[in-house]
């Protein structure tokens, strides 16, 4: 059964394309991430959830929505095994997939000094000065970064390997213990969603994806082991874990006093995962970062979270831990050049045009997306996710701007955000090859306003990135 119903006229032809091709093709020639019935969480198929939520997308139709704006109601559905400890840090906190998660802690405020300006008017919005405090703190001694809503996902069974070489670009043929950072595409080549996987034993792997991606993530992971008779059990097992980030040049320190395990580069690498105990937890640690910076995920039964919270806290204050947000975590992975899916990375481009080709493993054999990807290589590619980085102090965009060349659009900006460790107001956009080169004088409109705007050569920080492998 298709349904495209209750649309306006003006988007009625764009509806009937994208159904039709949805239908005949399994997937449209557009990204429709936003309208793709896989993409609920079960509570928000509710029909307790459906009424609070259409009351409140309908009252806010006519609105004028900022794009930080958390989601008013229904509130406070799903909480993380660290919830009661980011509330004592005076958390501002918003909705994730359901779940409460911090954004920022007002107990940071003042903790280290930005040299950057304070952000004014319509971006100061749903924005805090914290959240300038927590980043450099982290780049100077280490934070904890509540990574529980995302997504994880069991993929088990004979056909395990097979399954998960099918639907991810890079090479899952990997030792166990291995973690691999990977694309999943649509059959025409555009990025559906990324994520990071472990190999745990032969037959078992572990995906974690966003939490908002994470629904039709494993909506596409089930279909693909239907149609393809792989003989797999694909569980979610989200809410049974909770999951930490800790990040900094202190990690290494930290993580040593609370675990006998031996945490030393040589020991642990980085992309390598292994069980390792937290006090009385066990626990599985990946050494990868989305922060660029030295540090672990660190998944834990959720009801030994916060006995290893308290562990590492303990451990980790002396030396300057802190509990930082997620809108921190997005502003240092800006000025190191990691995506953000949903933003940079959709299914409207392709990893090539998107900077991700070293994730693409053409040779490994037949994957989702790979003639398409073969007929794209060939062809050349004419746009290239970009860096720019504001001229003026105190200038600011906050996402979806249209870039200009001499007042003509080229181009919209896909994520934005100020990298307080480099000092700059960055943002990404898909630009004409041409264009896409550092040191290149553009523009940004914002509020009827030409920003002027370079481009630069990315990543900003730690190009040599020897700081995450540290």
């Amino acid at each position: 059964l298709w349904l495209a119903e209750a649309v306006w006229i003006t988007h009625g032809g764009g509806v009937g394309r994208a159904i039709a091709e949805w239908m005949t093709y399994g997937v449209a020639g557009l990204d429709m991430r936003e309208a793709d019935i896989s993409r609920f969480h079960r509570h928000a198929l509710t029909p307790g959830y459906i009424r609070a939520r259409g009351a409140e997308s309908y009252k806010n139709t006519h609105l004028i929505i900022h794009p930080s704006e958390p989601m008013a109601r229904p509130r406070d559905l799903r909480r993380t095994p660290f919830y009661e400890r980011y509330a004592a840090q005076q958390a501002v906190f918003i909705e994730l997939g359901g779940f409460e998660r911090a954004a920022w802690c007002d107990a940071n405020a003042g903790i280290e000094e930005p040299d950057v300006p304070a952000r004014t008017g319509w971006a100061a919005q749903y924005w805090s000065p914290v959240q300038a405090a927590e980043h450099l703190r982290t780049r100077a001694a280490a934070a904890l970064f509540d990574m529980s809503p995302f997504t994880k996902l069991d993929v088990v069974g004979p056909d395990a390997l097979a399954l998960v070489q099918w639907v991810f670009t890079n090479q899952m043929d990997v030792p166990v213990g291995q973690v691999v950072y990977t694309l999943m595409l649509d059959f025409h080549g555009g990025m559906r969603s990324d994520m990071t996987v472990v190999r745990l034993a032969a037959d078992r792997f572990r995906v974690l994806s966003g939490a908002g991606a994470g629904p039709r993530d494993l909506a596409w992971l089930r279909r693909q082991a239907r149609a393809r008779g792989c003989d797999v059990r694909i569980e979610e097992v989200t809410s049974a874990y909770g999951a930490l980030g800790l990040w900094g040049p202190k990690a290494r320190a930290i993580l040593s006093a609370v675990t006998e395990a031996d945490v030393s580069n040589a020991a642990f690498p980085y992309y390598t995962a292994r069980e390792i105990v937290i006090g009385v937890a066990h626990c599985l640690a990946l050494r990868v970062s989305y922060v660029g910076e030295l540090g672990w995920e660190i998944y834990v039964p959720a009801d030994l979270g916060l006995h290893v919270w308290d562990t590492l806290w303990a451990a980790g204050r002396p030396l300057g831990l802190i509990a930082a947000g997620a809108a921190t975590m997005d502003s240092l992975r800006i000025e190191k050049g990691y995506r953000r899916l949903g933003f940079d990375l959709d299914a409207n481009h392709n990893p090539f045009e998107a900077g991700m080709g070293h994730v693409v493993r053409l040779k490994k054999g037949a994957f989702i997306g790979r003639d398409a990807l073969l007929q794209i290589r060939e062809q050349g590619v004419a746009r290239q996710l970009t860096c720019l980085t504001l001229d003026r102090p105190g200038d600011v965009v906050l996402g979806r701007e249209p870039v200009l060349d001499d007042g003509r659009a080229v181009g919209f900006v896909t994520s934005a955000n100020t990298g307080y460790s480099v000092g700059k107001h960055i943002a990404y956009a898909y630009l004409p090859i041409a264009l896409a080169q550092p040191g290149r004088k553009l523009a940004i409109e914002y509020f009827g306003e030409a920003l002027p705007a370079t481009v630069a050569a990315e990543p900003l920080f730690d190009p040599a990135g020897e700081r995450v492998r540290g």
